[in-house]
């Protein structure tokens, strides 16, 4: 899990969780797939822009910003927090559940609410460049508008037909959420194309006395493999 923790950190330019390395070796190998559709997922929630919110309002209060700077901000972020509620109002069915997003159309309301929220997210993502441009968590607050922007693009707008899409209703918010059905290729070129080698052990791999199985499922056709005994009955 922290691997590809990791991995996803550093594709969004976040950040990493593990120091530099040249090659990995995965244990109970067997959960790889589970492990990357989880990290390698979307998710676009009321939560996550509530969290964006009061980070910012946070590092607010470690500016030198004029009083019509500060101010313009602010607007911004109410902006974001207003437009978010009703966008996400449009999900909130009557008692928490689980239920699968259709494709097609959205209605023209939603759709205005979606356009006011993108809007509000890119006016931070500028004002956290132009005001301060040295300081790095006002930064990281753009960077955090903007892929907030692309998961929600991804969630809502040309849907990739390798993807599934559901929306879980909780008590206090709303979670859009989108994973790939199959992680082969996204494996292929994030992990087994980079050059570095890749070790895969795990009792429960192989598949009637073979590997072919899990090869195609984690995408790394032409590996080396090695099938030991058990040594247990």
């Amino acid at each position: 899990h922290l691997f590809f923790a990791d991995l996803a950190l550093k594709e969004r330019r976040f950040g990493q969780v593990l120091p530099h390395y040249d090659s990995v070796i995965f244990d109970e190998a067997h959960q790889l797939e589970e492990s990357v559709t989880q990290y390698f997922g979307v998710s676009v929630s009321s939560f996550r822009v509530r969290e964006l919110y009061r980070d910012a309002v946070k590092e607010l209060q470690y500016t030198r910003l004029k009083t019509a700077e500060l101010k313009g901000i602010r607007g911004i972020l109410e902006r974001i927090l207003v437009s978010s509620d009703r966008m996400f109002s449009h999900f909130n069915r009557k008692g928490p559940e689980r239920y699968r997003l259709a494709s097609g159309q959205f209605p023209s309301k939603l759709l205005s609410e979606i356009e006011l929220f993108f809007l509000s997210l890119d006016s931070l993502k500028r004002e956290t460049e132009a005001v301060q441009p040295g300081r790095e968590g006002f930064l990281q607050l753009g960077e955090r508008a903007s892929a907030i922007k692309e998961d929600l693009s991804l969630l809502l707008g040309q849907r990739p037909t390798d993807y599934v899409f559901w929306c879980d209703v909780r008590e206090n918010g709303v979670i859009l959420s989108a994973n790939p059905l199959k992680v082969s290729d996204l494996l292929q070129e994030r992990l087994f194309s980079t050059g570095f080698p890749a070790v895969l052990t795990s009792a429960t791999l192989s598949t009637c006395g073979g590997f072919d199985y899990i090869e195609d499922r984690l995408g790394m056709k032409g590996a080396e493999t090695l099938l030991l005994g058990s040594p247990f009955d």
